[in-house]
């Protein structure tokens, strides 16, 4: 419906909604952006937008990453805002706390490099994401936009369209058809270990962990994983 809701938790009903979401296909976030209160920040298609949650009031735009749908989900961290997008693989990084039109004054960074589909994990001052269509893995400074090291994954899956999970400085990335990667959370590549598919259906939901559980989900079943 290209519209952004928001629902009162006590009863469901609509507090206030707002149109022009185009081919926004990600969760929007909140970020704390230096003011009293967060800001509520979506990805459309070639513009971030920044709304008060409180009554839907736009705070902020800027030019942003354009594609046919922007799918990965925003992470922000210390009022930085980084974003990835476009089948080509482009990342950018956008500080928060503006007002009106900030694309010439808070622009951070960009990179031709980033994610059609999954989401990236900030981690120690690093940014981590998979490129979808040629499954490589990189690790960026968050800071900088400067690659620390891109590694291409081998056997090759066929996509990878689950994000990755941050669990006891280990990242997962499940891969639609080769199982999941384990990589070092670190400056460094190194894989830790690979784990084949459990089953012969892609796996394209993003995992879960909880009490030393991980959740995994195909197009045929939901598995639990867990050490004796």
């Amino acid at each position: 419906s290209d519209t952004l809701y928001a629902l009162r938790k006590t009863d469901g009903s609509m507090a206030w909604s707002v149109k022009g979401m185009a081919r926004a296909w990600n969760t929007p976030a909140l970020v704390n952006g230096g003011g009293e209160r967060p800001e509520l920040v979506v990805a459309i298609a070639g513009r971030l937008r920044a709304f008060d949650p409180r009554d839907g009031r736009e705070l902020w735009t800027c030019r942003a990453i354009n594609a046919a749908e922007l799918c990965p989900t925003i992470v922000a961290r210390d009022g930085i805002i980084y974003l990835l997008g476009h089948p080509a693989g482009q990342a950018m990084a956008v500080r928060a706390g503006g007002r009106g039109d900030v694309t010439a004054t808070h622009v951070v960074w960009q990179l031709n490099k980033g994610s059609n589909v999954s989401s990236p994990v900030w981690h120690e001052g690093h940014l981590y994401f998979a490129n979808d269509s040629r499954a490589q893995l990189y690790c960026v400074k968050a800071a900088s936009g400067e690659v620390v090291w891109e590694q291409q994954l081998q056997p090759r899956p066929d996509k990878i369209y689950a994000s990755p999970i941050l669990s006891g400085g280990r990242l997962y990335f499940p891969t639609r058809n080769r199982g999941v990667f384990v990589i070092g959370a670190q400056p460094e590549f190194k894989l830790l270990a690979h784990n084949p598919a459990l089953d012969p259906t892609p796996f394209n939901g993003s995992p879960a962990v909880s009490d030393g559980q991980i959740f995994l989900r195909s197009d045929r079943a939901v598995y639990c994983i867990a050490g004796k």
